[in-house]
Parts: structure tokens; sequence; C-alpha cells
């Protein structure tokens, strides 16, 4: 009796650190599909819904817009499936502040090429050369319709 006791009191023991282990080990991953999950969210309803929204009033000529990423990277590393998805997230977020820098760039310097057209200094230069290209390309394909097939 003694020895069963001593057996039924390591198997209970054994089943609490296995269930505490389980418990420990669940929450850990939660907290971590959680974070994951956040950041994803945040960027799906707030990120890019304000680059959209920056980008349609650029195109609609309101240079005033600015777009801010407010997302923050994931700190969550490792070699299992979370951690990769976690570095995926994160590479989202990067090119998302990159795409975000893209396009502040791109209305500041239409905000120059405005200024410039308006003080009428470089308004024919401007054309000119934004025209050179396209010139070159119609007078290509115009001689490569012109040669012999």
């Amino acid at each position: 009796t003694q020895l069963r006791n001593g057996l039924l009191l390591a198997g209970a023991l054994a089943a609490l650190v296995i269930t505490l282990g389980a418990v420990w080990m669940s929450r850990s991953i939660l907290v971590a599909v959680q974070r994951v999950a956040r950041a994803a969210q945040r960027v799906a309803r707030e990120d890019l819904p304000g680059l959209l929204h920056v980008v349609r009033a650029v195109a609609n000529g309101d240079l005033t817009q600015t777009v801010q990423i407010q997302t923050e990277q994931i700190d969550l590393t490792g070699c299992d499936e979370l951690g990769r998805m976690a570095a995926d997230v994160n590479h989202m977020i990067e090119r998302l502040r990159e795409t975000g820098d893209a396009c502040a760039e791109m209305r500041q310097g239409l905000h120059e090429l405005i200024g410039q057209v308006q003080a009428g200094g470089g308004a024919s230069t401007i054309v000119r050369r934004s025209r050179r290209p396209q010139a070159r390309e119609a007078s290509r394909a115009r001689r490569a319709s012109l040669l012999p097939r």
C-alpha cells in the first residue's frame, strides 16, 4: 500500500507538472498569435486606409495630406511558424513605411514642380523635358513601322 500511495503521488505530481507546462506553453503561443494578429489588424484598419486616403488626395490635387504609418514592428523572434509569421508581418510593416516615405517624396516633388510652373520661369523647360522621352519613343515607333518587314 505504501508503494501504491507513492506511485499515486508521483503520478499526480507528474500530471500537475504536465498540466502546468501545457498551460504555460499554450498561453505563450496565444500571446504571440495575439501580437501578430493585432499588428496585422492595425495595418489593415489604420495604416492602409490612411495611405489610400493620402494617395487619393494627391491624385485629386490635394498636396497637404500626409501619412504616418503607426504600426510598430513585432518583437517576436523564433524559427517556428509564429516567428516566421512575425518576421513576414514586420517585413510588410517596413515596406509600408517605405511606401509612405515614397508617397511623401512624390508629394513634395509635385509641390515643388507646381511652384515652378506657377512661378512661370520653368514651365516650358519642364514640359519639354517631360515630353522628350515620349517623343523619342514615338519617333522610333514611326521609323519601325516604315522599315520593310
